[in-house]
């Protein structure tokens, strides 16, 4: 009679291997996901004419998010997180002003913010990043200044909200406020995102 070989058992090695490819694809997945959510809505602004929109930070840090996460980049995935950490506020704010809304802009905002976190729950978290984002932001303003029109106020660089403007009535006065507003807003923000990746983590552990 036979006696049945026992059964083969992987090495910690090859598992070890295993788990790392597949966080890799998670990541991948994450990372499209991401840069979809910047294609739709770069299409939706297409068709109506507005490719200037794609200027502001939030659209931006979620393409920045997707392409770190398909980078395994820790530091541009954090940049994009901790942008669009305090984006997301500043473009509710805008909304409940009067400011216009996009239907796909929900992607962007709240569709880059959730991959974002998940992404970074792999790639390591946040390691005090909110000063790269802020170095974007200087830069972005610049641009929107540069390459869009006065009348669409990409990324305020030309004028403050409607309801503060009887309080910051210079646009040095409100550049130099809105440079102060992002530092702080970025600072707080990567706090309360350390603590939900740190979360996330967490839970991923015990699964």
């Amino acid at each position: 009679m036979q006696t049945a070989s026992p059964p083969l058992r992987s090495s910690p090695a090859t598992m070890t291997q295993t788990n790392v490819d597949s966080d890799s694809q998670r990541l991948r997945a994450l990372g499209l996901a991401a840069i979809a959510f910047f294609l739709i809505h770069a299409l939706y602004q297409q068709l109506h004419g507005r490719l200037e929109n794609l200027l502001w930070a939030c659209h931006l840090a979620d393409l920045a998010v997707g392409l770190g996460l398909v980078l395994a980049s820790r530091a541009i995935t954090a940049t994009g997180l901790v942008m669009l950490g305090f984006g997301v506020p500043m473009w509710l704010v805008g909304l409940a002003t009067g400011g216009e809304f996009y239907p796909t802009s929900i992607l962007t905002h709240l569709g880059g913010t959730t991959v974002g976190i998940l992404g970074l729950r792999r790639l390591g978290g946040l390691q005090g990043d909110w000063w790269k984002a802020y170095l974007a932001i200087l830069l972005l303003i610049v641009l929107s200044r540069c390459l869009t029109p006065a009348a669409m106020n990409v990324n305020f660089a030309f004028r403050t909200w409607g309801f503060a403007r009887e309080w910051i009535p210079s646009l040095e006065i409100h550049l130099l406020s809105l440079l102060a507003v992002w530092a702080a807003g970025l600072f707080a923000a990567e706090s309360v995102l350390r603590l939900l990746v740190r979360h996330n983590r967490q839970l991923a552990n015990c699964a």
